[in-house]
């Protein structure tokens, strides 16, 4: 496996990366969506004026999806809690399973010009919301976890997983 991006520069190749995935793989497919951020506990985050978008594709029964977080000046993070993401589509339900691992996550922290890599996973109780945990697998992303998210950091999730018909 390749290790995670480590400088600056690699935040471009990443762009780019996500860029190419969205625009030579079914392009016409690839949606826009809002995503919804929140917190299991406390105050929820808001982006005030960072960025917050989501792309979505779907073909039969899978859904693929990419959420991009950078945070800005107004940005806040919450008061508790790990983030969840909201999921364009609706997941199928997985009977026993409350923890479906399905992608990948990047954190990058300015301050610092550092990634730092996580997988993704759908919490399919509680509505089938996106979190994310670290590459240790000890603890799910929140404000401070694995940064303490400032201006100017970096947080992207991909996911795949399971529609209904």
């Amino acid at each position: 496996m390749q290790p995670p991006p480590t400088n600056v520069k690699d935040i471009d190749q990443v762009r780019l990366a996500l860029a190419h995935i969205r625009t030579n793989i079914y392009p016409n497919d690839w949606k826009a969506y809002t995503v919804t951020w929140s917190a299991t506990t406390g105050d929820a985050p808001a982006i005030g004026n960072g960025t917050l978008e989501g792309w979505y594709f779907r073909n039969a029964g899978v859904c693929m999806v990419q959420i991009r977080m950078l945070a800005g000046a107004t940005t806040t993070f919450g008061t508790g809690g790990y983030w969840r993401f909201s999921l364009p589509v609706d997941h199928a339900l997985i009977s026993g399973s409350g923890y479906l691992p399905c992608g990948s996550l990047m954190a990058y922290d300015d301050s610092v010009s550092k990634w730092y890599p996580g997988v993704t996973y759908l919490k399919t109780v509680d509505g089938g919301l996106l979190q994310g945990l670290t590459w240790e697998g000890t603890t799910a992303v929140g404000r401070t976890i694995p940064i303490t998210f400032a201006q100017d950091d970096l947080l992207y999730l991909g996911a795949t997983y399971p529609v209904g018909a």
